[in-house]
């Protein structure tokens, strides 16, 4: 009987469990979306359950948790974790920003074109002289925006025009969500985009 090398084991249970913890966001996701379709938010302040949060360890998490999706994809993850050192401990809903998390960089890696060995940068830094937190995530987007469809980005069930064509997967839900998440915390969710990549910052 062939053995598996106990680093193989150790990757694939890592990956297991990663998958298990995207499910799990997913689904507290759509049940949230389906019962509030017809509020004008899918979040209030009185849904957060706020503690002191390792964030370092969260955004280096949620990296790795992707990292297995995106090797099927032949797609990179790069995660800059000593930029991410000086986050520390916050006071946050966990649960909440990882979802929020999850949803950024699930868009990411789906934009990123199969196949193209292309990376997914995600950054942290000190977001302005409040002493704000800001994760940038970095993709080279298979499609690109017009001003207009920037502009929708984070309605509900938004899709472009050429996400449609391109056959991307997805509901047009992720960045809602990840956008009222960020800003039930006091922060905002950016979407700027250039010639060579599509930038989401939080």
């Amino acid at each position: 009987i062939a053995s598996i090398p106990q680093h193989v084991t150790i990757a694939r249970l890592t990956a297991a469990r990663g998958l298990l913890r995207q499910a799990k966001g997913w689904v507290d996701s759509f049940k949230t979306a389906a019962s509030r379709q017809n509020d004008t938010s899918l979040f209030s302040s009185q849904d957060l359950q706020v503690s002191p949060v390792n964030l370092t360890r969260l955004m280096i998490e949620v990296g790795e948790d992707f990292r297995y999706q995106a090797k099927r994809c032949w797609v990179h993850i790069s995660t800059d974790e000593d930029s991410l050192l000086s986050f520390g401990t916050y006071s946050c809903d966990e649960a909440k920003i990882r979802n929020a998390l999850m949803c950024i960089i699930d868009n990411a890696v789906k934009y990123t074109k199969k196949g193209s060995g292309e990376t997914v940068y995600l950054r942290g830094e000190q977001f302005d002289e409040k002493g704000r937190l800001g994760l940038t995530v970095t993709n080279v987007s298979l499609i690109k925006l017009s001003l207009a469809e920037q502009r929708l980005i984070f309605d509900r069930w938004f899709r472009s025009e050429q996400a449609e064509r391109e056959h991307v997967q997805g509901m047009g839900l992720g960045l809602t969500i990840a956008a009222e998440i960020v800003k039930l915390h006091g922060g905002e969710l950016l979407v700027s985009q250039s010639d060579v990549s599509t930038q989401n910052g939080t």
